[in-house]
């Protein structure tokens, strides 16, 4: 989440736009091949686990699971009276 607030941070601070730039490439350079490597690493652990074809019913499972969570805790917190 604080990688897709700083853009406007920086926007709202006025920083220049040649810095702003500089960094937020440098920035993604390094996040985006963690990102992949995070993933590859779980997909290699889960298929040597538990099978590929099974690896990927189960992440997909658990990510619509964690989504379904998420709106549900959401609209119950909605509807909790306001103290």
């Amino acid at each position: 989440p604080m990688r897709a607030v700083i853009p406007l941070v920086a926007g709202i601070m006025h920083m220049p736009r040649g810095p702003f730039w500089v960094a937020n490439i440098a920035s993604a350079v390094v996040w985006a091949p963690m990102l992949l490597f995070a993933g590859s690493a779980v997909a290699d652990a889960a298929e040597r686990l538990i099978g590929a074809a099974h690896a990927f019913v189960l992440v997909f499972g658990g990510l619509t699971l964690f989504a379904v969570a998420g709106v549900v805790w959401a609209a119950l917190r909605s509807v909790r009276p306001k103290r």
